[in-house]
């Protein structure tokens, strides 16, 4: 089973840009558009991928990930999440070396 998503958002007011903090009310994206898609490759196995692209600020971000269902309830995630900044003004830029890949446990009760 495929399941495909796509999502835009654009800012219509002018705005200041504002600092860097994560939690701040500066703008993230001026005009962008998302895509998503999660893929059943088995009943234990999904693999997931978000694509955020801001068409203005031409910033990015990437979140893979492969789902292990491990029992009925418990599951391993294992996943990679990038940032494409190229602007040094854009919201995203302090961000940019961040990228990571990560392991998740989680259990359901």
């Amino acid at each position: 089973i495929l399941s495909l998503g796509i999502n835009a958002v654009h800012y219509l007011t002018k705005h200041e840009q504002g600092n860097d903090d994560f939690y701040s009310d500066t703008v993230r994206w001026l005009s962008a558009v998302g895509f998503n898609m999660k893929y059943y490759i088995t009943n234990t196995i999904t693999a997931d991928a978000n694509l955020k692209y801001d068409l203005k600020r031409r910033d990015n971000l990437f979140d893979g990930k492969i789902t292990f269902k491990l029992f009925s309830r418990a599951f391993v995630n294992l996943g990679i999440e990038l940032i494409r900044s190229p602007s040094k003004n854009s919201y995203w830029s302090p961000y940019r070396a961040n990228d990571t890949g990560y392991v998740n446990f989680g259990m359901i009760f």
